[in-house]
């Protein structure tokens, strides 16, 4: 059963903004106290609270709110998804996808969950949630499915605007995924935004470049401006808007042409290289993060898994650009090369989609190992000697797993 998250506007009056600020700041409070919490106790005692055990009678948490009477104007079911969201976050840093946590700062994004009891009238247009007497008008743009509903979401965004997220549970089975027949190769590039196996060219639309002028002009005026003054806010907002612009113009983008490659293909695979991408963000700086490669490729990934789609990453040290994808010769070339003629076919290969046809067959030959792409050591490749010598194969070593390595074994390797 998938479960999508549905995004809509809110517009709420001047009453419930002061209620929906009090969620905001009772919610930030608690996290930023239980992240002070946690390491101190983490220091003293070397072990780690979960979020449940501050839920108990005797808890520091539960001492805390008979203190702060102040923090039953607002949900207390949002203050111990603030705790859980908490541990969440531990379990990325130390799963090493995110860095360590941080306190939460009021001039940022604002943000509270509401886990349960929240309900949606689309007749009325309006949004019920606990401590709100009076539902918040809600613009619902698309019609939401049948199925349950999940965690809400509400978050204020720094150009002063209010939306609601919420999880819906689909009354429908995922659709099976086929054995690899016919497969697409994507090579991302800083040119073009990425490069099809069969040729096709998708330039970007460079939307932060373009906006660059605007923003820099207003973030000037900003600068200049008084500190604590009513139009030094107006400005903030401004600037908050440009931004605001520059990313959903950038998600448009990003979703339409993901929908493009899984739903309009015929193919029923997607292979693309995994990317450093923070090394390539200290060489190119802003143009990387303007690409927005790690949202684009997040997309691919899970609306293939919507609509039955194989999805695979090959190595990034794969040789997708310096080796023919006919006959597999190895060729040095420069970052500015963008053509070149292979010496042993002799056949004119332009390097993008040189690379994502390379990328194809590197993606097919993982998926048909069922092993992830890794280095062979000189004893591996003793110990298999005479297995296959008829065509190129790929095998799996701890060396090449750690090091993050790719090899392609061929028959001249044995």
């Amino acid at each position: 059963m998938p479960i999508k998250a549905y995004k809509f506007r809110l517009y709420p009056t001047k009453e419930q903004e002061i209620l929906l600020s009090k969620h905001f700041g009772h919610n930030r409070f608690v996290y930023n106290w239980a992240l002070e919490f946690k390491t101190k106790h983490y220091k003293e005692t070397k072990k780690n609270i979960h979020w449940m055990q501050f839920c108990k009678p005797d808890s520091p948490y539960m001492k805390l709110k008979k203190e702060t009477t102040w923090l039953k104007d607002v949900n207390s079911q949002s203050l111990i998804s603030s705790l859980s969201n908490l541990d969440n976050a531990y379990k990325n840093f130390f799963e090493g996808r995110s860095k360590f946590p941080k306190f939460k700062c009021k001039h940022q994004k604002q943000s509270f969950q509401v886990p349960q009891h929240g309900k949606i009238d689309t007749k009325s247009k309006k949004l019920f949630i606990p401590k709100f007497k009076e539902g918040i008008e809600c613009v619902f743009h698309r019609p939401l499915p049948t199925g349950k509903l999940g965690t809400f979401t509400i978050e204020k965004r720094p150009s002063g605007r209010y939306f609601i997220s919420v999880l819906v549970h689909i009354e429908e089975h995922q659709k099976e995924k086929p054995k690899p027949d016919k497969a697409l190769g994507l090579d991302f590039g800083l040119k073009t935004f990425i490069t099809t196996s069969e040729g096709e060219k998708i330039d970007s639309p460079e939307y932060g470049k373009k906006s660059l002028k605007k923003l820099k002009r207003f973030q000037k005026k900003l600068s200049k401006s008084q500190k604590g003054g009513k139009n030094r806010e107006k400005k903030r907002k401004k600037v908050a808007k440009i931004h605001e612009k520059i990313t959903n113009q950038r998600n448009d983008f990003l979703h339409k042409l993901s929908h493009k490659l899984v739903c309009e293909n015929q193919a029923d695979t997607i292979c693309i290289e995994n990317l450093n991408l923070e090394g390539m963000k200290k060489l190119w700086g802003r143009k990387v993060s303007d690409l927005s490669w790690f949202e684009f490729t997040r997309q691919l990934q899970y609306k293939c898994d919507w609509y039955g789609k194989n999805f695979i990453k090959i190595g990034r040290f794969e040789p997708s650009s310096k080796m023919c994808s006919h006959c597999g010769t190895m060729t040095k070339l420069e970052l500015n090369q963008r053509k070149w003629t292979c010496s042993s076919c002799n056949v004119e290969h332009d390097r993008d989609i040189n690379a994502a046809k390379n990328i194809k067959d590197f993606g097919m030959n993982q998926y048909q190992l069922g092993q992830e792409l890794t280095k062979v050591t000189p004893l591996d490749k003793k110990a298999l000697a005479g297995k296959r010598k008829n065509s190129s194969e790929t095998f799996l070593c701890e060396e090449g797993k750690k090091k993050g390595i790719s090899y392609t074994l061929k028959p001249n390797d044995l």
